[in-house]
């Protein structure tokens, strides 16, 4: 039976084209095209396409579409997905026009590279449309195990669960699209692209919003049933708990910290220290000692408002190194000075990513600058513009040690 059905679509071919087709190299490109009038398809698998009703019905002007390069196109897009190359399917339309068009205009069509080219060009980048899709679809699938949720500011964020313990981290922040393309690797053994990571994104953002809760994200410090909890900031994602009994080192918060780049673990601290032996190894005086201390205590509150440490002297007295140790005791960064921001926008994105602010060499603060540090000491926000393009707000809130 198998034979004689060959022997039919054999027949059908003959009777359509004439003969027997040749077979075309596949790396053949939309540049190197060769159109022929005489031109037809091969012939192997234009029979195992005529097994397909739908490719009949185009090929038959049975699909009611409205005009040739409808069809052309259609016809193309089974083609393609079928894996003929470039070549193979111009001969399949060139064929195509010669068998149905109307005038010598409509089959000529087909012997024209422009018009050939733009049609298997928008082939190409439809199958590039699908293929991105399809891995997008990909990509949620597999983060169904990965907890989504939102910040009462609409910041969209997720858990995820490594080796014994949990990470959270925002959908927009590199880290976690590195995540989406590493296991997107160790699953299917191919990397997707940056378009496909964006797009399963732009859905898992609505499943943040709409179906995920609301919690709220905190940098470094934060307060929960009178307890201080403090981020390590180290690889196991512990956190040290204060409580007025003294504290612990958790492993797993109760807290939804999220980090920054600039961020650094703190050291695991040692019990029976000695606060005195900080004041040996800063240059403050005595009076300047109390009050470096009281900041200091101040900086591990979870809740504004907060004093602005000033830190004065002459040149060469030590105040970059008093500022970078009093950071590192509280929250320790790459970059633990920074110049004064050119705008409000750099402030706040600043205090978004880190708990305390710390300027160095300031000599002149504006008067917009000395505003908005006194807000950000006292608790402020900020708002900007998201995009050019449209009119929603990011919205910054905050309120941090500064000096």
């Amino acid at each position: 039976m198998i034979n004689s059905r060959q022997g039919q679509l054999d027949s059908l071919y003959a009777e359509i084209f004439g003969g027997s087709g040749k077979k075309v190299p596949s790396h053949q490109s939309i540049a190197d095209l060769v159109l022929k009038p005489d031109a037809n398809p091969p012939q192997d698998k234009f029979n195992q396409l005529c097994e397909d009703e739908e490719f009949l019905g185009l090929w038959e002007l049975r699909s009611g579409l409205p005009s040739l390069s409808e069809y052309d196109m259609a016809l193309a897009r089974v083609a393609a997905d079928n894996g003929w190359n470039q070549q193979e399917m111009a001969d399949l339309l060139i064929a195509f026009r010669r068998k149905n068009g109307e005038t010598q205009k409509d089959r000529e069509k087909a012997l024209r590279l422009d018009y050939i080219q733009r049609t298997l060009a928008k082939v190409v980048d439809d199958n590039n449309e699908k293929k991105r899709l399809t891995t997008a679809t990909q990509i949620i699938e597999m983060t169904k195990k990965v907890e989504f949720f939102h910040s009462p500011d609409k910041g969209t964020y997720a858990i995820i669960s490594k080796d014994e313990h949990s990470e959270v981290w925002a959908l927009e922040s590199r880290t976690f699209k590195d995540y989406l393309a590493q296991y997107f690797y160790e699953q299917m053994g191919s990397a997707p692209s940056s378009q496909s990571i964006q797009t399963a994104l732009n859905v898992l953002r609505g499943h943040a919003l709409f179906t995920g809760c609301e919690e709220r994200v905190y940098v470094r410090l934060a307060e929960l049933n009178r307890n201080i909890y403090l981020d390590l900031c180290d690889s196991e994602w512990r956190v040290i708990e204060i409580s007025p009994h003294g504290w612990r080192i958790l492993d797993k918060s109760p807290i939804r910290f999220v980090r920054s780049r600039g961020m650094i673990p703190l050291p695991v601290p040692e019990k029976d220290g000695d606060i005195g032996e900080l004041k040996n190894s800063i240059n403050v005086t005595e009076d300047d000692w109390s009050l470096a201390l009281a900041w200091l205590l101040g900086a591990f509150m979870p809740k504004g408002p907060f004093p602005i440490l000033v830190i004065t002297g002459e040149q060469g007295s030590a105040k970059s190194t008093v500022a970078k140790m009093l950071r590192l005791l509280v929250d320790p960064s790459n970059i633990p000075l920074r110049s004064l921001p050119k705008e409000e926008r750099d402030l706040a994105i600043s205090a978004a990513n880190a708990w305390i602010l710390a300027f160095d060499n300031v000599s002149y603060l504006a008067p917009w600058i000395s505003d908005a540090i006194c807000r950000l000491s006292t608790g402020g926000g900020f708002a900007t513009r998201e995009l050019y393009a449209n009119a929603d707000e990011v919205l910054f809130t905050a309120t941090r040690p500064l000096f």
